[in-house]
């Protein structure tokens, strides 16, 4: 995951509800800048009051500069 691709992005981030701790890694072109992403704390799908809801939080990397260089270390 060093170099973003010019093409293929989709204009929508889908994700499912899936049970894990696996990390889901993507590129993402924004606003012109590319970058990469993670969807990380894949949660079970837990149910309160009938209601059924799961927990991720995705966090992006973009360089600001326009490369679709992503090499950079992210925390």
């Amino acid at each position: 995951m060093t170099r973003a691709p010019l093409t293929g992005y989709e204009s929508q981030l889908l994700i499912s509800a899936e049970s894990g701790n696996e990390n889901k890694f993507f590129y993402c072109r924004i606003h012109g800048n590319y970058g990469k992403g993670v969807v990380t704390n894949m949660a079970p799908i837990m149910t309160e009051d009938g209601v059924e809801s799961a927990g991720a939080r995705i966090v992006i990397y973009l360089n600001p500069t326009g490369s679709r260089d992503v090499s950079y270390r992210h925390p």
